[in-house]
């Protein structure tokens, strides 16, 4: 265990040596809006595993600086969770990122098995997860515990190798060095909006007030639930502010399950949403009439889409899901302003776009 800022520094020259470091985090997320982190693995190619101690040391200042050198790549299963709650420790942006679960993907295997799955698919490796739900901020760690922390990096060097070599054969190994890219993205790693909440919630069906207001308490409930580090549900329930937004006349207080500190800061939410744009609202699709051509479009789009994933041996689900390519069949015919832009760019546009070769070529294609 490295409980120290020295100890840590250590590891960090010999990470910044090997130039390959498997990452991973462990943490507990109950009652928190961030969660509590409680350890880092950290795994070099020559089998040596560190766990920091992220309950001991002061900060993980030194951990950023490994993220943010491009010239150290960092593997991790399912990467996006453990960069967020990473960065947000560090206060850095990964540069080199390499996920075995999305490269799974352009293996012919499926984006989406877990770690333990793909171990035993790939290198006929299993592992015991009887440690999965525990206690990470507790001291000590029990064996077991350090264990399944240690298991869950030791493999990832040889998994990564493994998978590179595959998409390689397959002449993926361009997609998927393309793909990786975007993990550079810093704004991944900032904190959530309001907007995927909102989408979530199917407002589509609602009048464009109620779904104004919505959107405003969304977004305060957003703020409040970080600056007290506290669950979305501890501050206001999804179902209470739906209440709250189709009685726009109410007064203080807003609504019996909602504190009365709360009330002057809904209204003054509510009054904010009232003047704001239309256009101003997260694009919802479900509010659009689709006549029966252009759900005929979707469905031969989506056909389409998995017949080159299959030619190509790639995982469809990687490409594009159904919401997608509803957005961009939507979009094509004028119907929406927007359309997730990652479907026209890139090498995804070759699936998604008509006539658009499938790259093969283990050079980066130039920007549109």
């Amino acid at each position: 265990m490295i409980t120290t800022l020295e100890q840590m520094r250590e590891v960090c020259i010999e990470a910044k040596r090997a130039r390959s470091v498997a990452l991973d985090t462990e943490f507990v997320w109950e009652r928190t809006y961030f969660p509590q982190l409680g350890l880092v693995q950290l795994a070099l190619p020559d089998d040596r595993v560190f766990l920091l101690d992220a309950v001991a040391l002061p900060n993980l200042d030194g951990l950023g600086e490994i993220l943010s050198d491009a010239k150290i790549e960092l593997l991790l299963h399912d990467a996006l969770q453990d960069l967020q709650i990473i960065a947000r420790h560090t206060d850095a942006s990964p540069r080199n990122v390499f996920d075995t679960r999305l490269a799974a993907g352009f293996t012919d295997r499926p984006a989406t098995l877990s770690l333990g799955n793909l171990l035993r698919d790939v290198l006929n490796i299993d592992l015991p997860k009887e440690a999965t739900r525990t206690n990470w901020l507790q001291r000590p760690l029990s064996e077991s515990q350090i264990s399944y922390a240690r298991d869950d990096v030791l493999h990832l060097h040889a998994l990564a190798r493994k998978l590179k070599s595959d998409a390689a054969s397959l002449g993926n190994e361009m997609m998927l060095s393309e793909e990786m890219q975007r993990f550079k993205d810093p704004l991944q790693y900032k904190t959530t909006t309001a907007d995927a909440r909102y989408l979530r919630m199917r407002t589509a069906h609602l009048p464009l007030a109620m779904r104004k207001a919505l959107f405003g308490l969304l977004r305060w409930r957003e703020q409040e639930a970080i600056s007290r580090n506290r669950p979305r549900g501890h501050v206001a329930k999804d179902a209470t502010l739906l209440e709250v937004a189709a009685n726009l006349t109410s007064t203080p207080p807003v609504h019996t399950e909602i504190p009365k500190r709360y009330a002057a800061a809904i209204h003054q939410a509510l009054r904010a949403a009232k003047d704001m744009p239309a256009e101003d609202l997260p694009t919802d699709t479900g509010h659009i009439r689709i006549s029966s051509s252009i759900k005929k479009q979707i469905e031969t789009r989506r056909k389409r889409v998995q017949q080159r994933a299959a030619e190509a041996k790639l995982d469809p689900a990687l490409i594009a899901n159904k919401a997608e390519i509803t957005a961009l069949v939507l979009h094509e015919n004028s119907l929406i302003p927007t359309c997730p832009q990652h479907l026209i760019q890139g090498w995804r546009r070759a699936f998604t776009q008509p006539d658009t070769p499938i790259p093969r070529t283990t050079e980066l294609p130039l920007g549109d």
